[in-house]
């Protein structure tokens, strides 16, 4: 029976055309924490199917990185395609490191992080590339971090090395408080959504016409991040 379930399910993930992710955790009766990762696919006649992927026993420590890492570990042990992953979602680890590959971020493709900025916050970022070595758009919101202050600071990397900055004083992120930010993707520029509704553009600088990687880190509780196209 459960061979049957892992076959179905296998063959579900190959077939469908995109798939989202929710993670919860909780505690057995013998006090280990068990991470539950629920799927939902979505076919190509637009039908979707929801299960529960896998229970994940967390034996340490309940980290942001060890659900990444444990998530990760499983996803390359079974061969789950991860081009095909559009959205994760997460009951607000704190201090979630997330890192996405084989994302497909093109031009007329929207990036919406949703989440709750934590208390006392110092800076959260969102980067988007090719890897952590050559990113488009680092999207770096400082609440006190070295001289800046209530600043929102863009740049990119090249080669492992930061280019020119672009700052902005348009702060609309408080502690403690809900924030979503949508990022447009034009092919030559990233229009970047504020929560207050205003608009912050920076040049996509290397000029590529698709990213697959996605990094988060900092001082808040991711609650979902997707990437779809724009309507």
């Amino acid at each position: 029976m459960s061979e049957n379930l892992n076959e179905q399910l296998d063959k579900d993930l190959s077939t469908c055309r995109w798939f989202s992710i929710q993670c919860d955790e909780s505690v057995d009766s013998s006090s280990t924490a068990q991470l539950m990762v629920f799927i939902r696919m979505v076919f190509d006649d637009l039908s979707t199917k929801e299960e529960l992927l896998t229970l994940i026993p967390l034996r340490t420590t309940t980290r942001g990185v060890d659900i990444y890492n444990a998530i990760k570990t499983f996803f390359v042990e079974k061969k789950v395609p991860l081009e095909k992953l559009v959205s994760v979602t997460t009951d607000g680890a704190p201090a979630m490191v997330l890192e996405v590959k084989n994302m497909s971020f093109k031009p007329g493709m929207t990036l919406k992080v949703t989440g709750v900025v934590k208390s006392d916050p110092r800076r959260f970022s969102i980067n988007v590339g090719h890897s952590m070595e050559a990113i488009a758009l680092h999207f770096d919101v400082r609440f006190k971090h070295l001289s800046d202050v209530l600043t929102i600071v863009l740049n990119s990397k090249k080669n492992n090395s930061w280019q020119d900055e672009k700052r902005e004083h348009d702060f609309d992120f408080e502690a403690e408080k809900e924030f979503e930010v949508s990022i447009l993707f034009t092919g030559d520029y990233f229009d970047i959504h504020l929560p207050d509704g205003h608009k912050v553009q920076f040049p996509n600088r290397p000029g590529s016409k698709k990213y697959s990687y996605l990094f988060f880190c900092g001082d808040a509780k991711i609650q979902d991040i997707s990437v779809k196209p724009s309507n």
